[in-house]
């Protein structure tokens, strides 16, 4: 039956790795930008010596071993494959968890009458919509053109990645200070094996048409990191979320803040739970 749910391993090939290394090797370069900085994209030399450590040292099997050591699940809703992790607590009153994404926005109401902090975050979600959502306009329009090069080419998957964890993390301009090559190279890898390219694009192409901007009327909570491209001030989220129990501003993390500053994001979790038990 459809909603059946069957115990997953996930057991990756010598030959898929095999490929994907000479894939690496056999890379077709572009040209250097022309600048030296990034506002032309990610810097040729930082993705050759990132495909580099891919194809020569980078070892998949570790990661392979930590997933399989978690109960993984594969069931179908709505005629969509789905893979998820299932990790009890030990605890047998723990609070059960989904863990998912939203984001809260400016509520039109509220442009035309703006606090400092308020006007300084549309100043930075202005300058993001200039210069920052290239790879966001392709997605949301283009997916299955995009997913041609993505899908057959490991470099361009990876350029396509890490540039976004440069831009968005809190890193200084120095990504490798936060997350390690091989962190990067795990998420590629989640991309460049079930070759979901175009797939993972086309998320943009259909969430864009039905975006659902309805109040949401459970206890929530909200954790602002200060890198993160999208912020909201309380007013905003109250909107949205009107039984807003947790907000707190964070003093380090960006868009990826659970992958950049994983601690804090429990210590977040637990305490606005707190707040529901």
């Amino acid at each position: 039956m459809a909603d059946e749910i069957h115990p997953f391993e996930l057991r990756v090939s010598d030959a898929d790795l095999s490929n994907l290394r000479e894939r690496l090797r056999r890379t077709r370069w572009p040209e250097r930008q022309t600048v030296d900085d990034w506002s032309q994209g990610i810097p040729l030399a930082v993705v050759q010596e990132l495909c580099e450590y891919w194809a020569d040292r980078y070892d998949w099997r570790p990661t392979e071993n930590r997933l399989n050591h978690l109960a993984q699940y594969r069931t179908e809703i709505d005629g969509l494959g789905i893979h998820f992790l299932h990790v009890r607590s030990p605890h047998p009153d723990a609070v059960p968890l989904i863990l998912t994404l939203v984001i809260a926005g400016p509520p039109e109401s509220m442009l035309s009458d703006l606090t400092e902090d308020e006007q300084a975050m549309l100043g930075v979600i202005d300058d993001h919509k200039h210069w920052g959502t290239g790879y966001s306009t392709q997605q949301s329009t283009r997916p299955q053109t995009l997913g041609y090069g993505l899908v057959d080419s490991p470099a361009a998957q990876c350029a396509w990645i890490a540039e976004e964890f440069w831009t968005w993390t809190d890193c200084n301009g120095d990504l490798f200070s936060i997350v390690s090559r091989d962190d990067v190279l795990d998420n590629v890898m989640l991309y460049w094996l079930p070759a979901v390219g175009a797939s993972s694009a086309r998320l943009y192409w259909e969430s864009l048409r039905g975006l659902n901007r309805d109040p949401v009327p459970v206890p929530a909570g909200c954790s602002q990191y200060p890198k993160e491209i999208y912020r909201a001030s309380r007013r905003w989220a109250r909107q949205r979320y009107p039984d807003l129990r947790w907000w707190k501003e964070l003093d380090r993390g960006g868009h990826f803040g659970a992958f950049e500053q994983p601690a804090i994001l429990v210590d977040e979790i637990r305490s606005f739970f707190r707040t529901v038990r």
